[in-house]
């Protein structure tokens, strides 16, 4: 019976090695496949997590090993589809490319300063502090904190609000990952209308805080005949599946918070 103690160390010493090397195993993967360095390689490297995945690598390991789609990769857009589906012989369909948006217009020209703010000049330190220096306590707080990790230069604080240029923005959607206010979304690349607002306030008290604020009138609500756009929470939403692009809606809005790219600037309200 001595010997059985022994036996049974040794065997429980096996079990718990191959555990622990399973484990590394699988968080210190081996050497990637060529393929998989190709795909790698044919991806923007910008690691935003748009794919569904946690980054690059991650996804060059799945569409190689588990032939998944190659239309993920927002940022790279149809040239990096096509060069995926060439490595991996998998079809795709369209990317469906969208842009980034900042729903707010709360600029120096529609709002004010709670207090002279003299700490890091970054929005989520600026948020801290009483939920941040404007007067809207929902809206943008123009630092640039979403400025500093686009990479393509897509996104510029100008007169105290953040600006997109749709024109340049690939859609890696990295700047609402560090907007406190999580007032950046995607919109469909190319959607004409959209909300410039954030504000969960009534209309009286928004109009107190921002002069371009939406005061949830519902009149947008109204004239559309899809159904497209609803007030919630305040403010309203655009639903880009049911969204014909009409403008309707911009074109009813009083206080001018739903923006129509394609309205001449001479027709759009003045705040």
């Amino acid at each position: 019976m001595n010997f059985l103690l022994p036996i049974i160390l040794f065997l429980a010493l096996a079990v718990i090695a191959g555990g622990i090397l399973t484990y590394l195993s699988l968080k210190f993967p081996g050497e990637a496949t060529e393929s998989e360095i190709d795909v790698r390689n044919a991806l923007p490297g910008l690691n935003c997590g748009m794919c569904g995945f946690a980054g690059c690598d991650e996804y060059a390991k799945k569409a190689v090993n588990d032939k998944i789609a190659p239309n993920l990769c927002v940022p790279g857009g149809e040239k990096t589809a096509a060069a995926i589906s060439a490595i991996t012989g998998v079809p795709y369909d369209s990317v469906k490319e969208v842009v980034a948006f900042v729903h707010c217009n709360g600029n120096y020209n529609a709002t004010k300063d709670k207090y002279n703010y003299r700490g890091v000049l970054s929005c989520a330190a600026s948020s801290l502090f009483y939920g941040g220096r404007s007067s809207c306590s929902d809206g943008c707080l123009g630092f640039g904190d979403c400025e500093s990790v686009c990479p393509t230069g897509a996104i510029k604080v100008v007169n105290g609000c953040a600006r997109v240029n749709d024109s340049i923005c690939t859609g890696c959607m990295l700047c609402t990952k560090v907007c406190p206010k999580h007032i950046i979304s995607p919109k469909p690349k190319g959607a004409p209308v959209s909300v410039a607002c954030s504000s969960k306030l009534l209309g009286k008290q928004t109009r107190l805080t921002c002069k371009n604020g939406c005061i949830a009138c519902k009149r947008c609500e109204k004239v559309c005949e899809f159904g497209a756009i609803k007030v919630t929470d305040n403010f309203a939403k655009i639903d880009y599946n049911l969204c014909t692009n009409c403008g309707k809606c911009a074109e009813s809005c009083p206080v001018g918070c739903i923006v129509d790219s394609r309205m001449p600037e001479e027709n759009k309200k003045a705040v």
